[in-house]
């Protein structure tokens, strides 16, 4: 039981006691519950056992010992509404360690199915994950699913111990909130709670067995339904010789599954297939999509209300059953198309980020499109198409440049696992076989009808182009009203969409083939996007105001009509798609930081800005009277005269990247093969005796061949010099540079013509007609010039804010992650939430320092404020022991001082900022910062200093946040 603390000061969010949970999910979809065990003959719920008929399974915690709080998530907290204070209460440690439960929850595993590494493998299921039931936040109806990951075995746990160690448990929560400080949907995670608990772990799994110690995080979402949930109905697999545990019960229960998964987490294609009913409405508003977490572009204050704070049903009918056949099949399929837009979309954003997920099973995908199951993830240091994250991965069937072709299959076998849904019965007096597949007239039908649709979705996908404010709310599912779907497929769903008729969906290849054209299209058009933004190519060169009285003027198309608008884009799409392939072909050969580099293309100016820049210096130089300055040669100067079109601002930008290049070393082991040289070269020589060794090993020629090629290509690179791979690297980026600086320069171009044009049309531009004389028309020009000019740094300052709202300056690189680790394992958890407090916001142009003062400053007026309570606290509990009270029914943890129960940010966190301190052993004063003598804070001047600072940090970063809106406006 949570005991309410006595406190009078008036909390920022809910308190503990204030939390009931709901178990909506287990109330709507099959649950063994508790007492079915014992009919069951199971003895307990953690029993090892295949669960029949069933998507839940009901279980007991079990508790860590000794807890101790990690890290919290202060931006999480806020998203439950929850007072940031109640971190520092005791009985939060016992919610988050699992050895209280909260009032309403009922802790459960999820079973669910799936491919690992493309063969089915049957019953799967969270064997450390526990449902601990669903939060809504009052405020803004939101629904958040709560679990706690590492809180003991579970049915679903096989020969694991349902344990997690402090290690992938820290890997998992800070990568999940640097996903969503980077805009990319993402599971996000409350708190982490480790232990004096040890398990034994083999990491290498060869043998070398280490004792760990255990943790546990307490992870948000949406849901953490995925596409595996659905594939517990798979019939026996004819490779593998798996079936799913509720194989045969598909007609049972999957259409009212996914009746429940679209009306809770789609209910826009509800609303559009089934219709709004009165339950819908709550407060005046409708029912919405809880898009907090697909929209993670936008501050949380600013988070659009999305579901239903009432346990109520969510409409009067609780199932489509009544609706017609074909709608019914129609709305299910529009179900599994949202869900394959918005995976094509996230896997987009992880592209652009150079993300490696590692484990693309079937288990791992989300039903919503966000980020699941943080495992053996990376983000790229060195640029390498074929890095793999995952050491298992020994074909590499997860490396970076096939995960959007494996989530593309991915999203067929969820297709495949609903199929008996999504196509229509046979007629009773036909064959199977005679309904499966299309005559030679039906397959053109289709494939035509499928070629029009797909050139029709393009053109409206390409039709959004700059409206990224307005694409934000349909990426969501619906717009901000609750309307129509982005991707309709039926003309039940929009009259303007292309029907495919159901003669012509008879198996699950057409309903695969509808899968890939979705798919494809959404990946191009959204990874396009980004890419272009991430170079600058595609900033909005129109004030907003101008272009939106352009679109209202032109029916909604700027100045050009539908089709011309429509070419233009094409055009620019092509060119543009040609610089962004050359650029990731240049980098893969080079090796380059994936991170930095488009950071310091931002630097590289078009051509005539970049001399007009040039001049200006020179006449600088030329005001000062240098001496010898005609004397003076500059070897870059001379190194431009070779190049045609080259600028000095090119080379600095030339130079600073080939900084950043793979050395000739990480080149070479990048390129080594997968087979020991030592091995390839006995196999070799082998092979001259006997030419059918290579049979007998079971090694295709060509694949010998290839680790061959690679073993001469890394040694060839391992004995270059550093001075000759620099020149090498030059040689490959100089004439990409050339050929960007030449697409720069016609953007530029035709940005300038347009405005000048518009300026004329609107009788502002040409000479001026009523100056006359030779000294009016040198004006003029002057002016006209000076004009121009201004208009190019525009340009160039639009470009520049629009790459660095879309390229990181931080990512969770391995090294950052290892090391925060390496000191929580010893105790010291601070490195944890420094890092914590960086990868918040990665794109802010603040230095390090800054960053980590201003959340060192927050905590600190969170701790004088809890200082204040406990103050408070103490005095009642004195006046009570006098009365002859009990001081234990305060429910309050100590606060402050040296036995604080947890401090967000201790002062030792400057020492991020200064590498320097670290090595000569200086650690700041544990005093300055804290309050350690028992001063009441609200009478302590410090503390009104701290809370004056952070008033006025607060309003720098409220006019932070304005220059942030078109990145919290991207799609995703």
């Amino acid at each position: 039981m949570i005991k309410a603390p006595s406190a009078s000061a008036k909390p920022v969010g809910r308190r503990l006691e204030d939390i009931c949970l709901d178990d909506k999910v287990l109330r709507h979809l099959p649950t063994e519950s508790l007492s079915d065990l014992s009919k069951k003959g199971v003895p307990d719920s953690v029993t090892r056992r295949q669960v029949h008929g069933a998507c839940f399974s009901e279980v007991t915690l079990s508790p860590l010992r000794n807890p101790r709080l990690v890290a919290v998530s202060r931006d999480v907290m806020q998203l439950l509404d929850l007072d940031p204070l109640q971190a520092n209460r005791l009985e939060f440690l016992d919610v988050m360690s699992g050895a209280v439960k909260l009032p309403g929850s009922r802790p459960a595993a999820h079973c669910y199915a799936g491919y690992q590494f493309g063969h089915f493998s049957g019953q799967l299921g969270d064997g450390a994950a526990k449902y601990l039931g669903e939060l809504v936040n009052e405020k803004n109806g939101q629904r958040w699913e709560l679990q706690l990951k590492g809180a003991g075995p579970t049915p679903y746990s096989r020969n694991a111990d349902g344990r997690k160690v402090l290690r992938s448990t820290l890997r998992e929560f800070l990568c999940s909130e640097a996903m969503h400080g980077l805009g990319i949907p993402t599971t996000r995670a409350l708190a982490v709670v480790c232990s004096d608990s040890r398990v034994p772990r083999d990491l290498q799994y060869n043998g070398n067995v280490i004792m760990e110690r255990c943790a546990v995080a307490c992870r948000v979402a949406p849901t953490f339904l995925r596409f595996g949930s659905f594939e517990i109905f798979k019939p026996q697999d004819p490779f593998t010789g798996f079936e799913g545990p509720s194989h045969g019960l598909e007609g049972a229960m999957l259409a009212d599954m996914v009746d429940f998964a679209v009306k809770e987490y789609f209910p826009s294609l509800w609303r559009c297939h089934v219709g709004r009913t009165a339950s819908e409405k709550v407060g005046g508003e409708e029912k919405r999509e809880n898009a907090a977490f697909v929209s993670n572009h936008e501050t949380s204050s600013n988070k659009t209300s999305a579901t239903i704070a009432s346990t109520a049903p969510i409409i009067a009918s609780s199932s489509s059953s009544h609706l017609a056949p074909e709608v019914r099949r129609r709305m299910f399929l529009d179900f599994v198309l949202e869900s394959t837009r918005r995976t094509a979309s996230l896997v987009a954003a992880w592209q652009s980020v150079g993300f490696v997920h590692g484990v693309l099973n079937t288990d791992n995908m989300s039903l919503i499109g966000c980020t699941l199951d943080y495992g053996p993830f990376a983000f790229m240091d060195h640029f390498d198409p074929d890095h793999i994250s995952n050491g298992s991965d020994d074909r590499g069937r997860y490396r970076y440049k096939t995960q959007p072709q494996i989530c593309r299959w991915n999203c067929e076998m969820f297709a495949e696992a609903l199929s008996s849904i999504l196509l229509p019965a046979p007629p009773p007096s036909s064959s199977e076989e005679t309904t499966l597949s299309l005559s030679l007239s039906e397959e053109r039908e289709f494939e035509s009808l499928l070629a029009q649709w797909d050139r029709e979705l393009r053109r409206t996908m390409r039709s959004m182009g700059k409206g990224i404010g307005r694409e934000r709310e349909r990426m969501r599912g619906g717009d901000e009203k609750g309307g129509k779907p982005l991707l309709p497929f039926s003309s039940a769903v929009e009259d303007e969409a292309i029907p495919i008729p159901d003669r012509l969906i008879k198996s699950a290849v057409q309903v695969k083939a509808i899968v890939q054209c979705v798919y494809d299209a959404e990946y191009d058009r959204v990874y396009g996007q980004l890419m272009r933004r991430k170079l600058g190519l595609e900033a909005e060169m129109l004030e907003k105001e101008e272009e939106e009285k352009e679109k209202e003027k032109n029916g909604g198309y700027g100045s050009c009509d539908e089709v011309k608008r429509d070419e233009i884009q094409r055009d620019e799409i092509k060119k543009d798609e040609a610089i962004i392939e050359g650029l990731m072909h240049v980098m893969a050969e080079t090796g380059s930081d994936f991170t930095n580099t488009f950071r310091r293309l931002h630097r590289l100016f078009p051509r005539a800005l970049a001399m007009e820049e040039e001049e200006n210096e020179k006449n600088e130089k030329n005001e000062k009277n240098e001496k010898n300055e005609k004397d003076e040669k500059d070897e870059t100067n001379e190194t431009n005269k070779k190049r045609k079109g080259w600028t000095n601002n090119a080379e600095q930008v030339l130079q600073s990247i080939l900084d950043l290049c793979a050395t000739p070393v990480e080149l070479s082991q990048r390129a080594a093969p997968k087979i020991p040289p030592a091995t390839l070269m006995a196999i070799l020589t082998a092979q001259k005796r006997d030419p059918q060794i290579l049979r007998e090993l079971g090694l295709p020629q060509e694949v010998f061949n290839e680790q061959l090629r690679k073993m001469v290509r890394s040694r060839e690179i391992a004995e270059l010099p550093l001075n000759q791979q620099r020149q090498a690297n030059s040689d490959l980026w100089t004439p990409w540079i050339q050929k960007f600086l030449d697409h720069l320069d016609q953007k530029l171009d035709q940005e300038v013509t347009q405005k000048q044009q518009k300026k004329r049309e609107n009788g502002g531009g040409g000479p001026r007609e009523h100056e006359e004389g030779k000294e009016g028309k040198a004006a003029s020009e002057e002016s006209e010039e000076e004009q121009l000019k201004e208009s190019w740094r525009k340009w160039q300052a639009r470009r520049e804010r629009t790459m660095k709202q879309v390229n990181p300056r931080f990512v969770l690189r391995n090294w950052i992650a290892q090391r925060a680790i390496e000191k929580a394992e010893k105790g010291d958890f601070g490195e944890v939430r420094r890092v914590l407090a960086i990868l918040a916001d990665p794109f802010s142009e603040d230095d390090q320092e800054d960053i980590l003062t201003a959340a060192a400053t927050a905590a600190a007026v969170e701790e004088a404020a809890a200082a204040a309570v406990t103050a408070q606290n103490n005095s009642e509990i004195q006046n009570d022991d006098v009365a002859g009270g009990n001081p234990g029914d305060s429910g309050l943890g100590t606060l402050g001082g040296s036995e604080s129960v947890y401090s967000l940010f201790p002062p030792k966190i400057l020492e991020y900022s200064n590498p320097e301190q670290e090595k000569q052993g200086v650690t700041p004063n544990p005093n300055d910062d804290d309050d350690d003598n028992g001063h009441d804070a609200e009478q302590d001047p410090k503390a009104k200093t701290i809370e004056a600072e952070a008033g006025e940090r607060k309003t720098e970063l409220k006019e932070k946040e304005k220059g942030k809106e078109q990145l919290r406006k991207m799609t995703v």
